[in-house]
């Protein structure tokens, strides 16, 4: 008889624990019907444990009344320090978990955000340190290459004047858009 009066207590405790949960998180209402279902599937295979292992599975009326004795001396006494012992509990969920978002950001997110701006920084500087010897190198190198072409010129000039006659390029090229009119004629 103890035990189903246990029983019914405990029955209450989850259930009011359940209420509050639901009620504080927002639960959407399409889940309540699976959660109460698998709540009482829960629920009767507990009171048939208990009841199996404290009186040898004798089911009685005055099991159902302790049962109903243990749920109603539970809502009377202890169902409000329940319901707000699981608020409290939540609330500091909901707060330890804003803290470790937070920390999450400042100690994760903002390093990461930080190292890939000083990277870009750094980058920027490389390309414009670069740029900057690169210019400075051109115009060291502009006598020296001036001086090369000119003592080369003698070298190369006959051979550019044999690649620079205006009559073959303009026969190529007049070879080459012939060619291309004709593979894309209309037939």
């Amino acid at each position: 008889m103890l035990a189903m009066f246990v029983c019914g207590s405990a029955l209450g405790i989850v259930v009011d624990v359940y209420r509050t949960t639901a009620r504080e998180l927002h639960m959407p209402r399409l889940f309540t019907p699976l959660i109460d279902a698998v709540f009482w599937v829960a629920a009767t295979w507990a009171v048939f444990r208990t009841l199996l292992a404290s009186n040898e599975g004798e089911l009685r009326f005055y099991v159902f009344l302790a049962l109903v004795i243990g749920l109603w001396f539970y809502f009377k006494t202890a169902s409000s320090w329940i319901q707000s012992l699981v608020v409290k509990v939540i609330d500091t969920g909901k707060r330890l978990l804003r803290l470790l978002i937070r920390l999450f950001r400042l100690l994760v997110i903002r390093p990461v955000i930080g190292l890939y701006r000083l990277l870009m920084i750094f980058l920027g500087f490389l390309a414009a340190l670069s740029i900057f010897f690169y210019k400075i190198v051109i115009q060291c190198l502009r006598p020296v290459g001036k001086l090369l072409l000119w003592l080369l010129k003698p070298l190369v000039t006959p051979i550019a004047r044999h690649f620079r006659k205006p009559a073959d390029r303009q026969r190529f090229w007049n070879a080459w858009i012939a060619w291309i009119r004709q593979r894309f004629r209309r037939k």
